[in-house]
């Protein structure tokens, strides 16, 4: 059959022949080629999006040491550098919310880190607010009633001295051995958070208490028993004041060491939980976009 036609229609028959294949191999090789330029976009995005993250996992790591720091020195400029990068936190978050905007899977605990990170924030208020709350009852009450009872225990025990009443002077320097080692056990407990020193100003308050009541009775001149009704009232305040700022440093301690942790540790886990899945969707686009160049 071939033999009857034309040179002519051989020779373009042919180049139909040639052409068509040319085309062929063209679109697949365009579509090769689109296909693999999708596969990079994808994969790009997928690399801005876990950098990103990783830039929230390092401001979230940095905050968290700002608060240790704030926590063992409650200083003000540490609170405020501390609110600063929680600031920064927030712009991180969002970003990273608006460049997985696309990823309807991930989105939910992009919005979960974003919610976590606005309670974060409104923890470490309270724990800041607990702490000037117990350094204004360290200031304006124990330090303030300590040294008013003190002093006045002190004239006490004198005036008893000179009027040769030994028995009362020995039992008003008890009296002020016990404030003396409630009011350091409340200082070591301030630092150290422990129960024990609290437990510890609690037992010399209790004792001191215990003397009081009974040295009253053995008091003849009116005004000494006056100073003494006087002391037991100081006595009393500064026992109130001792249990609030027991509470206002466990509110401190339980924001900080329990919700703030756990809190934090859920969001680690979650930014971590993201970037993995950004890494294996990476892992698995490589060989493809790969594979599509090779085609093309």
């Amino acid at each position: 059959m071939l033999k009857n036609l034309k040179i002519a229609t051989k020779v373009f028959t042919g180049f139909g022949v040639i052409l068509a294949l040319l085309v062929g191999l063209s679109v697949v090789g365009g579509a090769s080629l689109n296909t693999a330029g999708g596969y990079f976009h994808d994969y790009r995005e997928a690399a801005r999006q876990r950098n990103q993250l990783n830039r929230v996992g390092i401001t979230m790591q940095r905050v968290r040491v700002n608060v240790r720091n704030y926590i063992l020195d409650p200083k003000e400029d540490i609170a405020k550098q501390t609110i600063d990068r929680l600031g920064l936190l927030s712009k991180d978050v969002a970003e990273a919310k608006n460049l997985l905007a696309s990823r309807k899977d991930l989105l939910s605990q992009v919005e979960k880190l974003e919610k976590a990170e606005h309670e974060w924030k409104t923890l470490f208020e309270g724990v800041v607010a607990a702490q000037k709350k117990a350094d204004g009852l360290l200031r304006d009450v124990l330090e303030k009633i300590g040294g008013e009872t003190d002093q006045t225990l002190a004239q006490m025990t004198q005036n008893a001295a000179k009027i040769g009443n030994a028995d009362a002077a020995i039992a008003m320097g008890e009296m002020g051995g016990n404030l003396l080692r409630a009011r350091l056990a409340m200082s070591r407990f301030l630092r150290s958070s422990e129960a024990a020193d609290a437990d510890r100003a609690r037992k010399e308050l209790a004792e001191m208490g215990e003397d009081i009541a009974k040295l009253m009775p053995e008091l003849k001149v009116e005004e000494n028993k006056v100073k003494l009704a006087k002391v037991e009232e100081l006595r009393k305040q500064y026992l109130a004041g001792a249990e609030e700022t027991v509470k206002a440093v466990n509110e401190r301690n339980d924001l900080f060491k329990v919700r703030m942790t756990a809190l934090g540790n859920d969001m680690v886990k979650t930014g971590d939980d993201l970037t993995g899945t950004l890494r294996d969707f990476q892992d698995a686009l490589g060989p493809k976009a790969e594979s599509a160049i090779n085609t093309a």
